[in-house]
């Protein structure tokens, strides 16, 4: 009875930091993980996946001369989900993703402690291994989760 969760993994992230040049500064960064997660015993409602994320992105603001600044920013992202079959489940197509996120925005200072600003962004993000795969009743919330793993 009961179900232990395990989930071991490593995250590295390395960032560039521009320096200012003229008016503008930023930062370019590279990420990566990967995590092995099991769900094992009688009340299990995932498989065991082994998970994969890797990430590029940017970020840039100019000053104006004036108050204003003027932002951007732009992800790009790669993740896998690759489910292990057991007794209980079935499935062992790997789900793979590509994603992206860009932004701009805008501030601008009224005061020495106050600003106004205004922001645009386009999102996305890969589903879960649990959004994906999950099959059967979670005791903990008393809900039964199903995945959808033809997202």
């Amino acid at each position: 009875m009961g179900t232990t969760f395990k989930n071991n993994g490593d995250e590295t992230r390395v960032k560039l930091v521009q320096k200012d040049w003229r008016d503008l500064n930023g930062i370019l960064g590279v990420q990566l993980n990967t995590f092995e997660f099991s769900a094992l015993g009688d009340e299990a409602f995932l498989p065991k996946t082994k998970n994969l994320g890797a990430a590029l992105f940017a970020f840039e603001e100019y000053k104006f001369k004036s108050d204003f600044k003027m932002n951007f920013g732009a992800r790009g992202e790669f993740s896998s989900v690759k489910p292990f079959a057991d007794e209980k489940f079935s499935l062992t197509q790997t789900k793979s993703f590509n994603t992206g996120s860009v932004s701009l925005g805008g501030l601008y200072g009224l005061t020495e402690h106050l600003s106004t600003a205004l922001n645009l962004s386009y999102n996305q993000r890969a589903p879960n291994y649990q959004e994906l795969f999950a099959a059967g009743a979670h005791e903990a919330t008393f809900t039964y989760q199903q995945g959808t793993p033809n997202l």
